[in-house]
């Protein structure tokens, strides 16, 4: 079933008494099901924010309730809406912003395509409030730290090169005098290829220190 025409024009800003008690049902029938639209770069999340906030309000979902008032939050912002029976919870990630819809629903392929293309249609109807939201919004200034990327990778590859053992290869029998030569010969195959990938690790600590 295709979202239908009515969905994005239908949507119900829920109340905390409505959300609580759609999150408290504990027998939901056998038809429900939990979908997801993930929407990455097609929409900003920023104009995603402006656009609910323009049209429904501040946001009401439950993750906004947990969030923190800083960056390092799992999700940052949070609406909850209702198309008919169907819950419909709009979470923005760091990444993504996702739609989850629960209920009576199963999406087709291209159901994504068209949520985004008709929310894209629809910024011009609250332009003026996506505006007035957008000059409220703190400025921020978001950037990668390369020592924590670059001491995270170093970290992971020192892990492998210890797992490794490479201190127990000295142990090794001498095949010429192993009277089971296969299975000395298999020891040493699989130190040489423990030693192979330690070569590769160490190359690793160079390329990542350069």
């Amino acid at each position: 079933m295709a979202l239908p025409s009515d969905f994005l024009a239908s949507l119900e800003y829920l109340q905390p008494e409505q959300i609580a008690a759609f999150l408290q049902i504990k027998e939901r029938p056998s038809a429900w099901r939990s979908e997801c639209l993930s929407i990455t770069n097609e929409i900003k999340p920023v104009d995603l924010y402006c656009y609910l906030t323009a049209r429904f309000g501040p946001p009401n979902g439950i993750q906004n309730w947990l969030r923190q008032n800083h960056s390092d939050n799992l999700v940052h912002w949070n609406w909850s809406l209702r198309y008919g029976p169907v819950f419909v919870d709009v979470q923005g990630g760091n990444y993504r912003s996702d739609v989850w819809l629960i209920g009576p629903v199963e999406l087709e392929p291209d159901d994504c395509a068209d949520f985004i293309q008709r929310v894209k249609a629809d910024f011009a109807a609250f332009g003026a409030g996506m505006a007035k939201c957008r000059k409220s919004l703190e400025p921020w200034i978001e950037f990668v730290n390369p020592y924590q990327r670059l001491r995270r990778s170093v970290m992971k590859l020192a892990d492998e090169l210890k797992a490794r053992q490479l201190d127990q290869l000295s142990e090794l029998p001498n095949i010429l005098d192993q009277e089971d030569r296969d299975s000395a010969q298999k020891q040493w195959k699989d130190a040489s290829s423990k030693c192979s990938r330690g070569f590769g690790l160490c190359f690793g600590f160079v390329r990542c220190c350069q």
